[in-house]
């Protein structure tokens, strides 16, 4: 996830809690029933919970199943075969001014054109914005930077909210504002990552410049 997207918080996979819970329940009341048969007892009533329990997973799955977007698990195939290629062996090979070349046409990108401040950009909208192939850009990122493709992005992002939050646009302008403007969907994934970057908040930050 980190190697395609600029933002995790979309991602939807908490549904999984979910399941493996009702998966667990499943198990252990099939370990009572298989106990309790053996040491004689009844185990109508067990056979029936774990039907039940059964039925509600896979109601659950089909319920998730028709209304969930068309990525159910947050992320395409398409991003997990790249994904999965990035860690082969298998590297593209360039020559040192070749990656100077690319990285001066990546900062200059974001500089001029400030992609960071897409909420939704991926690695593959990027890629095709600067024209570099996208395993190319995972590559140079990761090499150069020492950084994976979200980090990379909230880099510009949270550097961005430092500029405004020492000059701001008026006295009444907010994080919240801020923190929109430069990309970020959420004021948790704001606060993670400006303290990750700056250690310290958004707010003890902003308060030194006031």
């Amino acid at each position: 996830m980190k190697a395609n997207y600029s933002q995790l918080e979309w991602l939807n996979v908490g549904w999984l809690h979910g399941v493996f819970v009702i998966f667990c329940l499943i198990v252990l009341t099939d370990i009572a029933q298989f106990i309790a048969f053996f040491l004689g007892f009844n185990t109508y009533f067990l056979e029936n919970a774990v039907f039940l329990l059964m039925l509600v997973i896979i109601n659950l799955l089909y319920f998730y199943g028709f209304t969930s977007s068309r990525k159910p698990f947050g992320y395409s195939k398409e991003d997990l075969l790249f994904t999965t290629a990035l860690t082969s062996r298998k590297r593209i090979n360039t020559t040192l001014g070749e990656n100077k070349g690319l990285i001066a046409k990546l900062e200059d990108h974001m500089l001029t054109h400030e992609s960071f401040k897409n909420y939704d950009l991926t690695i593959a909208t990027l890629a095709q914005e600067i024209d570099i192939p996208k395993r190319r850009l995972s590559e140079l990122i990761n090499d150069h930077y020492d950084q994976n493709f979200v980090d990379f992005i909230n880099t510009y992002r949270i550097n961005s909210a430092k500029e405004r939050f020492m000059s701001p646009k008026s006295h009444t302008e907010t994080i919240l504002e801020v923190l929109y403007e430069v990309g970020f969907n959420s004021k948790s994934s704001f606060n993670t990552a400006f303290k990750k970057k700056t250690g310290i908040t958004p707010s003890e930050f902003k308060s030194k410049f006031k």
